[in-house]
């Protein structure tokens, strides 16, 4: 049986200044529309001479970049972006504003923690999603008010942007989620490692060939796939696999080799196995075989 979603959502169709408000059963209002004056003009108009605080995502042409920010008065903010727009997304085509409907007498968006709290989920969120982020964004030290607002309204943000189809899935648990390559390569520095050349899948660290693999999860963990060349080095016993969660593991294939038996494996077109992250340890399991990875973590705590 299918679960039951958290909240309901409801979306009206274009108006004539192809603006598209929508509505969790929660709290939060949102407002998607072109880049026209007309659009910005008509919800200034709906929503008076007060202002609105909140936070927006403005879209780039090419649909997989965006702009994420937070504003006190979000319609002067809005302006600013028509008449003195960023070099680095003066090009956008459409925004999306969120908030909970209220004027910054009433609204938690008043809070700047709050807003600037939200900014980053919604950065980490879409860079797991796979967008281009033009935005940095920090996390807040909270007081207890602001977590609690916090706490409330990211379950609705995740439902209501996989409601307009900007995400497919909301943040892994915190302490899996996916360390973005600047940051690794932050920690391998760190680590007092050496970095040669790097690519999406690929990297030279220490010398030796390092494939770097995010998994997809599974009921049984993080699944990672060896084929051809990655199937080849780990057969072989030489480089690692560097798995970018959890404090970044950097694991020896001849480690993992020793998971994958019998022999006859590697004659298979792929070999599957599992990193999976419990409180105590971590363990990369294959088949009914598994084996504690948890010294390889680069740092000593998930982030």
């Amino acid at each position: 049986m299918q679960a039951e979603e958290p909240f309901g959502y409801t979306e009206n169709p274009p108006n004539s200044h192809g603006i598209v408000r929508a509505r969790t059963t929660g709290a939060l209002r949102a407002w998607e529309f072109p880049r026209t004056d007309a659009a910005l003009a008509h919800i200034e108009s709906e929503w008076g001479s007060q202002p609105y605080p909140g936070n927006y995502i403005l879209v780039l042409p090419d649909s997989k970049r965006v702009y994420v920010g937070e504003a006190k008065d979000l319609i002067g903010r809005l302006h600013t972006h028509f008449s003195r727009p960023d070099k680095r997304f003066a090009k956008w085509q459409r925004a999306f504003l969120f908030n909970d409907g209220r004027s910054a007498k009433q609204s938690d968006f008043t809070d700047t923690v709050v807003r600037r709290a939200l900014e980053h989920h919604t950065i980490l969120l879409f860079r797991a999603n796979q967008y281009t982020v033009l935005a940095q964004g920090q996390q807040q030290d909270m007081n207890a008010t602001q977590q609690a607002i916090v706490s409330r309204l990211l379950p609705e943000l995740d439902h209501l942007l996989i409601k307009k189809g900007y995400i497919e899935r909301p943040l892994a648990p915190e302490s899996e989620r996916e360390v973005f390559p600047d940051e690794v390569q932050a920690i391998l520095r760190k680590s007092g490692l050496t970095i040669g050349d790097w690519s999406a899948y690929e990297a030279i660290i220490d010398g030796q060939l390092a494939f770097i693999r995010k998994g997809s999860l599974k009921p049984k963990g993080w699944q990672v796939t060896f084929r051809n060349r990655f199937k080849e080095a780990l057969e072989a016993g030489e480089g690692f696999l560097l798995v970018p969660r959890n404090g970044v593991l950097l694991i020896p294939m001849s480690e993992i080799k020793k998971v994958v038996i019998p022999p006859s494996a590697f004659k298979q077109n792929t070999i599957d196995v599992y990193v999976k992250f419990d409180p105590a340890k971590v363990t990369l399991s294959y088949r009914d075989k598994a084996i504690d990875i948890s010294r390889f973590r680069l740092l000593n705590r998930p982030r």
